[in-house]
């Protein structure tokens, strides 16, 4: 268990850790097998909510992919395409970095795009594409949350966040609006706008502004429909 505190000290309080103490961890991680889901969980919480969790993440993959080992395809998956600029692996690192440190959103940033590597495909151009990517790293997201033995309530949360974070805000109805709100809840729609902004925020950069106005968009047309009911 020392193994994952040092992580989550670290990723918390900012302090780097002293080298023979990393070279151990490396070492042992598998160590971490014999630690129960729920205290796993526990720890891996207040890490990705620390104010270091991305160098933590990059630092320390090999111990968090031995934790979590469907997220290790991400590493190494590029994305050749113009919005993206970083592997699915590190995209979801700055991701994480760029999202409120509350364990909900977290999670939901940390499998986001988790699905990414099982339905990558390459045009004929060379483009890379991830199409229904959302729904696969939904299934990835339920299963990784109920190995970790998370809340029913916190799981189903999460998996809401990652199946529908890829949405386009500005080109959605406002009947479409409702059905979302009706299916989802008004909290979670207001979440999603956060998660696309801290998705977008870890693509390339000539991308942001565009994708910036298409939330405000999409949430001044929420909130239209707020004031409507």
């Amino acid at each position: 268990l020392r193994i994952l505190r040092a992580l989550r000290f670290s990723a918390v309080l900012g302090f780097e850790i002293e080298k023979e103490t990393a070279e151990s961890i490396h070492r042992n991680y598998r160590l971490l097998e014999n630690i129960s889901a729920e205290r796993i969980f526990v720890e891996l919480s207040k890490l990705l909510c620390g104010k270091n969790a991305g160098r933590i993440l990059r630092d320390y993959e090999d111990v968090i992919f031995f934790i979590l080992p469907e997220l290790a395809p991400m590493k190494n998956c590029c994305q050749n395409h113009e919005r993206h600029i970083y592997d699915v692996w590190g995209h979801t690192v700055a991701a994480v970095e760029n999202i409120e440190p509350i364990p909900e959103l977290r999670f939901a940033m940390l499998l986001h795009d988790s699905g990414k590597p099982k339905c990558k495909t390459t045009d004929k151009n060379g483009v890379d594409h991830f199409y229904s990517h959302g729904k696969i790293s939904k299934e990835i997201a339920y299963n990784t949350l109920t190995k970790l033995k998370t809340s029913v309530r916190f799981r189903n949360h999460v998996c809401d966040l990652v199946e529908y974070h890829d949405f386009l805000p500005d080109k959605i109805s406002k009947k479409t609006y409702k059905k979302y709100i009706a299916k989802l809840g008004i909290k979670t729609i207001k979440e999603l706008f956060d998660i696309r902004k801290a998705d977008v925020s870890a693509q390339n950069p000539k991308f942001i502004d565009e994708s910036i106005r298409e939330n405000k968009i999409g949430l001044k047309m929420l909130d239209e429909i707020e004031k409507e009911s």
